[in-house]
């Protein structure tokens, strides 16, 4: 089982990686700034992208009442631990999209979504496009970066076509 840290260094290393910089993402907080109540529920939920459990449950994971979570996290984040979760689960989807060759509808699953367009849905309205557009848009963006970089790279061959 990875801790948060660990799952922090390499989401914020694939970010880097993507050019994907959210604003307000948990990737890019130093988690000796958070309570321990706080680096444990973020941990817990990253444990438990597939099959999220309720704020009740994170709660009482780090020995809180379900208000004193939503406050620490409406104090830290400006968002109720819910809509933090799902903002990790959807961060998670699109680094999926980005990197694996899986269906949208198996990705939505494995990030805690009941169906494929309930994910489609959520995603749509919190990135403002739909996953398999996400995954069209990444391609091309991979494509036109390798095509740059070969013409860099060699400019008598570019020069040649």
């Amino acid at each position: 089982m990875s801790s948060w840290k660990d799952g922090n260094q390499k989401i914020r290393k694939t970010n880097m990686n993507t050019g994907d910089r959210p604003l307000n993402s948990p990737f890019f907080i130093d988690p000796q700034t958070l309570s321990i109540e706080i680096q444990k529920t973020i941990s817990t939920m990253m444990n438990n992208l597939e099959t999220p459990l309720t704020t009740d449950d994170l709660a009482r994971s780090v020995g809180m009442s379900r208000k004193q979570l939503e406050l620490l996290f409406k104090h830290h984040f400006y968002v109720v631990p819910s809509r933090f979760y799902t903002r990790l689960r959807l961060d998670h989807a699109k680094t999926l999209l980005r990197l694996t060759g899986k269906s949208v509808v198996q990705i939505g699953l494995s990030c805690g979504f009941a169906s494929g367009p309930q994910f489609s849905a959520t995603y749509r309205i919190h990135f403002g496009i739909g996953p398999r557009e996400e995954r069209f848009l990444h391609e091309q963006t991979k494509e036109i970066k390798k095509r740059s970089s070969r013409e860099i790279s060699d400019p008598v061959l570019t020069a040649l076509a």
